[in-house]
C-alpha cells in the first residue's frame, strides 16, 4: 500500500520553508567545498557534510510539521521495485547516452574512445556504492523526496507522462537541483542535470519512492566518470 498524499497546506508558507532549506544547502555546501580547499582528510570528506545535511535536514523539518517523511518517498519499501525500474530507466536512457557523449567530445575535442581504459567491474561496484551513499540518496532524498513532495499539494493541474500523473514540483525541483550544482562548480554546463533530475521526478512519483532515482543517479554518475576515462 502507498504512503498517503501528504496534507496540503497554506502555500506561502511551504513556499518559504522550501526556500530557507534550499538557501540553507547552498550555503552548507559552500562550506564543505571550503572546507575541501584546505586539502587532505578535509578534502577526502568533504562530501559528509553536505550528504548529512541532504539526508537530516527534510527529515527534522517534515516532523516538525508533523508530516510523515514516508509520505514523501522517504522509505525503503518494495526495493526489489526499485531496483527494477531503475535497471529499466538505464537500460532506456543509458545506450543513447554513450553514443551522444561520444559524438559530442569527439565533435568538440576530436577524442577518440581507448575502450582498453575502461575501468575494471571492482571500480564500478565500489564507486557505485560511493556515489549511491555520499552523493545520490542524499541529493534524491532532499530533492525528489523534500522539494519535489513538497511543492505538489500546491498545484493541482497534472499532466500524465507514460503513464505518471506529473506537476510543476517536478520541474520546480530539478531546477533547483540544478542550480545548486552551480555552488561547487560555477559553470553553465552544471545546469545540464536539470535533464535527469526531470526522469529523476519521474521515477519518484511513478515508484512512491526516492530509492528507484537513487540507483539511476549513482549509476549515471558513474558511467559518466567511465567514460571520461575511456575518451581520456
Amino acid at each position: 500500500m502507498s504512503p498517503p498524499r501528504p496534507a496540503p497546506a497554506p502555500s506561502r508558507r511551504v513556499v518559504g520553508e522550501v526556500a530557507a532549506l534550499v538557501t540553507l544547502a547552498m550555503i552548507v555546501l559552500f562550506v564543505a567545498e571550503a572546507i575541501g580547499r584546505l586539502g587532505g582528510v578535509f578534502q577526502e570528506n568533504q562530501g559528509a557534510l553536505t550528504a548529512i545535511f541532504f539526508l537530516v535536514a527534510p527529515w527534522i523539518v517534515l516532523r516538525r510539521r508533523g508530516l510523515d517523511p514516508a509520505a514523501f518517498g522517504l522509505h525503503g519499501d518494495r526495493p526489489v521495485r526499485a531496483v527494477l525500474a531503475a535497471l529499466a530507466a538505464g537500460a532506456v536512457v543509458f545506450p543513447p547516452y554513450v553514443l551522444g557523449f561520444g559524438a559530442w567530445v569527439g565533435l568538440l575535442d576530436h577524442a577518440v574512445a581507448d575502450w582498453s581504459r575502461l575501468p575494471a567491474p571492482s571500480w564500478w561496484a565500489w564507486w557505485f556504492f560511493v556515489h549511491l551513499v555520499v552523493v545520490a540518496l542524499p541529493e534524491e532524498a532532499f530533492f525528489r523526496g523534500y522539494v519535489q513532495g513538497r511543492l505538489a499539494p500546491l498545484f493541482g493541474r497534472r499532466i500524465q507522462v507514460l503513464g505518471v500523473a506529473l506537476g510543476p514540483e517536478v520541474v520546480l525541483a530539478s531546477a533547483l537541483f540544478a542550480l545548486v550544482h552551480l555552488v561547487a562548480i560555477p559553470a553553465p554546463f552544471r545546469l545540464a542535470v536539470f535533464f535527469p533530475g526531470l526522469l529523476f521526478g519521474w521515477l519518484r512519483q511513478r515508484t512512491g519512492s526516492v530509492l528507484a532515482p537513487a540507483l539511476l543517479h549513482a549509476a549515471s554518475n558513474v558511467v559518466l566518470a567511465a567514460l571520461n576515462t575511456v575518451y581520456g
